[in-house]
């Protein structure tokens, strides 16, 4: 069977690649909603990241001359980042277009939009390698419809830009292995780096570049010149981060890595770790196109050199996740323009025989995988927004706002997106009252055991605004949370309930939540101006003001 090779777009190509991505933006401004950072929890740390950087920017040459410090004071403020939690180069671009744009979550938005536009690009200049334009169309549109990633394309997420970069890089290594042309590899390194350097989930670039290597019997470019010194520079890129994160916050990537261990992945190498991959098929890509996957990868046993590209990919995921526990779905989001080569090649064996039953049978499975993706509705939630300005406008002391709840995140980036002079600064219950690692499952521990223990922090910190979430939506039973509420409910004379928001959402964890808002009427004279925050990762807590 002939083997295309990867060429320059023609005109027609190029128009075709177009309308099919312009569809796509289609489908994503049909079925959005407005929407507050929200998404597990992590959303509001991405975004609130980038506006760090924004703010470090506009700070500078003050915040470059000790960044540590400048860091750790910014997170006092606004405790809410997710620096050394995750690598900084999304943040870099975000804060960057932040500085262009302003902070508003509709950025960092478009921000993943670009990736996502970059990763449909490549999925389309990866399939070309071994398709024709019509296979490699599909690809792409396989790609961009898959569900999951077609929500993740529309979250301040990190999944889609690292795929976008590991598709960059993965498609200048094929072509390297090709050509030789130093070009390639130089930017197959170079976008290794980068995707390392957005998130951890780069490394199944290790094990897919090993195995290509194998397959093609072409190890001895392992020391070719251009790709020990592109594999320098791409070393010396992202080695200087991991560094800074083992020592600053190797506590907390290994509490966070034994908590990961779930009823389901009971250990490193368990049996039941090997088969969350393959059963989250259908949630990845939906039921009809995992139909044509296992098809097509069945009939793909007569031509597996074709398919070495794509087979290698599905591997490198597969033996790099499976393993570890990573059980999450996000995680296989990786595999899918190989499993996306592996659905066209089953249709390209119908093609053959009969065009008009290959085209019924890929316009059911668009159909199909336009219905699963739309059956995952794009979740939304608003009210967090409501409460942060009204205690911004109405914080007439200058003391720091007070919050408690699971989405403290959204609450800290909304009073920054309404304070853009940067007068408030926020405190968080959950790290003066009690801590925990990222749910109360993780490294839980109290601080305050009494309502007077609780009454004596209020005094010294003398918020003037406390908002707290009503019930909270998921984490039930939190006993330092609880201890909050009901402290705030037996003292009014101390706490007035001024008013509450409704959280809006289609998320069904939210029905009937609200953000309540109390006023502490007593005043303390002489308040704390500094705060000290336990950060359970870091082993230590942070001071500032």
């Amino acid at each position: 069977m002939p083997v295309y090779p990867s060429q320059r777009l023609s005109r027609s190509h190029t128009l075709h690649l177009t309308l099919l991505a312009l569809a796509l933006l289609a489908c994503h401004l049909a079925t959005g909603y407005a929407s507050e950072p929200f998404f597990n929890n992590d959303e509001s740390r991405h975004t609130m990241t980038g506006v760090f950087v924004r703010d470090a920017l506009r700070d500078g040459p003050d915040s470059f001359r000790n960044p540590k410090a400048y860091a750790e004071t910014y997170y006092v403020r606004y405790p809410a980042l997710g620096l050394l939690v995750w690598p900084p180069l999304f943040y870099g671009i975000e804060g960057l277009a932040m500085s262009l744009f302003g902070t508003s979550f509709a950025v960092g938005r478009a921000v993943v939009a670009a990736f996502g536009l970059l990763m449909f690009v490549y999925s389309y200049r990866f399939a070309r390698q071994t398709e024709d334009h019509l296979g490699a169309l599909f690809v792409a549109g396989f790609v961009g419809l898959s569900p999951v990633i077609f929500m993740l394309s529309q979250r301040v997420m990190l999944e889609v830009p690292t795929l976008a970069l590991a598709l960059v890089s993965i498609v200048h290594f094929e072509k390297h292995l090709r050509d030789h042309r130093s070009r390639d590899a130089v930017l197959a390194c170079l976008f290794a780096a980068f995707c390392a350097l957005t998130r951890f989930d780069g490394v199944f670039l290790v094990p897919y570049f090993a195995l290509r290597l194998l397959m093609t019997r072409n190890l001895r470019l392992v020391i070719t010149r251009q790709v020990v010194y592109s594999s320098f520079a791409a070393l010396l890129l992202a080695l200087p981060y991991y560094l800074v994160t083992y020592f600053e916050y190797g506590s907390g990537l290994s509490a966070g890595a034994n908590d990961g261990f779930t009823a389901e992945a009971r250990g490193l190498l368990h049996w039941q770790n090997w088969l969350f991959y393959p059963r989250a098929l259908p949630e990845l890509i939906g039921g009809f196109a995992t139909v044509f996957v296992v098809a097509g990868a069945i009939l793909a046993l007569g031509s597996p050199r074709r398919l070495r590209p794509a087979l290698a990919w599905i591997a490198a995921v597969y033996f790099t996740f499976s393993p570890l526990a990573e059980l999450d779905t996000r995680h296989s989001l990786y595999w899918v323009p190989a499993l996306a080569v592996l659905a066209w090649r089953g249709l390209a064996f119908v093609r053959q025989r009969s065009p008009w039953l290959a085209l019924a049978l890929g316009l059911l499975m668009t159909v199909g995988m336009a219905y699963d993706t739309y059956s995952q509705a794009f979740r939304y939630v608003r009210g967090y927004d409501d409460a942060a300005k009204f205690v911004v406008e109405h914080n007439v002391n200058g003391r720091p706002l007070f919050v408690d709840g699971e989405l403290t995140g959204t609450f800290i980036y909304q009073v920054r997106w309404n304070d853009p002079e940067r007068r408030c600064s926020v405190l968080r219950g959950d790290k003066l009252l009690y801590s925990m690692l990222s749910d109360p499952n993780s490294n839980y521990q109290q601080h305050a055991f009494t309502e007077a223990d609780v009454l004596a922090l209020l005094h010294e910190y003398d918020p003037e605004w406390i908002v707290v979430e009503e019930p909270q939506p998921t984490f039930h039973n939190v006993p330092g949370a609880a201890l909050l509420r009901t402290t705030l409910k037996n003292q009014p004379e101390q706490f007035r309930l001024e008013t509450s928001f409704p959280i809006r959402s289609n998320y069904d964890h939210f029905d009937g939540c609200s953000l309540v808002i109390y006023r502490k009427l007593t005043r303390n004279p002489v308040p704390r101006n500094g705060t000290s925050i336990r950060v359970p990762g870091l082993g230590r807590s942070l001071q500032g003001e």
